[in-house]
């Protein structure tokens, strides 16, 4: 019946409605119970309801109200429903206060107006392929187009797919730790970002994984890491995006353009990936920084970020015969460099923007 309510007193589409839903597959994977509807947002990938149905003789009390919004808020849902057949209490996310009861809305393509709630739940990967299935670059192209950029050389395809199902994998978590230069408080699992570009104009990306942290002066923030392509004026590459939401904006620190910033060394012990960066970027209205600015200010910060041989930022070095996993030793690594590297660009950034 409730199944009926979404499907033609709101248009949504069948294939956006899930019925008994593991939270497993949302990033829990130590809890058993599930949710009982789920309605999808257009991408068919993230949360926008959840739904909890009772028999016709449960009263919808603060008891089920209670229960309902414990998934909304593991779920990172925009609305929430209760329903036991004849009473039916709605519930949309607010920025300031939480879930508030409203009305019903009128139909699941308003519903799909809302936004308010910028880090809804990512569906998990269900399976991940091995390593030889993604040196088929055939297969590649077909799961990972949304991923890697068309004019990325082929070489790196095998190594950026991995990059981006170990990010994308919530079969492992990273747990709280003190990396010095900030502590991470929860690794979020994957999920959308809301993100503000230059002009104002906003994207949502469903493809980060998200840590929430906080700094050496105890600010939090949500820091979000995807392979994504990145769309230039004449090509696409692929770049690794690194968002930043404070609470106030959330924005891209760094697009770190992987085709030039990545190369693959061969050595006595195999292949290995070295990512680094040039300390290119952008600052605000005064367009585009000195480099030398930079790698002197990460060097005043965090000395070990800089690779004194070449001059440029170094973020990480992987091997590429095995799986990665943001828990393997190169992975967590990595991780802690490019955070870092984003805070320091971050305060490099409201320097020179104070002294504009």
């Amino acid at each position: 019946t409730t199944v009926k309510f979404f499907r033609w007193k709101l248009h949504t589409p069948l294939r956006n409605i899930q019925t008994e839903v593991s939270m497993k597959r949302y990033g829990y994977p130590e809890r058993r119970d599930r949710a009982d509807i789920l309605i999808l947002r257009p991408d068919g990938n993230t949360i926008l309801a959840v739904v909890e149905c009772k028999a016709a003789y449960i009263p919808i009390d603060e008891k089920v109200i209670a229960q309902l919004l414990r998934y909304a808020e593991a779920l990172n849902s925009e609305f929430a429903f209760a329903t036991n057949g004849s009473d039916l209490r709605v519930f949309r996310f607010d920025q300031k206060s939480g879930y508030k009861e409203t009305e019903c809305p009128a139909s699941y393509k308003r519903m799909c107006r809302f936004n308010c709630n910028e880090t809804p739940q990512a569906m998990s990967l269900s399976s991940r392929p091995d390593l030889k299935t993604l040196e088929n670059s055939t297969y590649v192209r077909r799961h990972y187009d949304r991923y890697i950029g068309r004019q990325t050389r082929e070489m790196f395809w095998p190594f950026l797919a991995n990059m981006c199902d170990g990010l994308r994998d919530i079969s492992v978590y990273l747990k709280p730790k003190d990396y010095g230069f900030f502590c991470l408080e929860k690794d979020c699992g994957v999920r959308t970002m809301k993100i503000v570009v230059p002009g104002g104009a906003t994207f949502h990306n469903n493809n980060y994984r998200v840590f929430e942290i906080k700094d050496r002066e105890g600010h939090s923030y949500k820091i979000g890491l995807a392979v994504a392509v990145y769309q230039g004026a004449s090509e696409e590459k692929t770049m690794l995006a690194a968002a930043v939401d404070d609470g106030n904006r959330c924005h891209h620190a760094l697009q770190l353009i992987l085709d030039t910033n990545m190369e693959l060394c061969h050595t006595k012990e195999g292949v290995r990936c070295l990512v680094n960066h040039s300390g290119k970027i952008n600052v605000g209205r005064k367009g585009r920084a000195k480099v030398q600015e930079v790698l002197e200010y990460v060097r005043k910060k965090m000395p070990s970020l800089v690779d004194e041989k070449n001059g440029r930022i170094h973020l990480g070095e992987f091997r590429t015969d095995r799986l990665l996993y943001v828990t393997s030793e190169e992975f967590s690594d990595f991780i802690e460099c490019v955070i870092s590297y984003i805070l320091i660009l971050e305060e490099f950034r409201n320097i020179k923007n104070i002294k504009q």
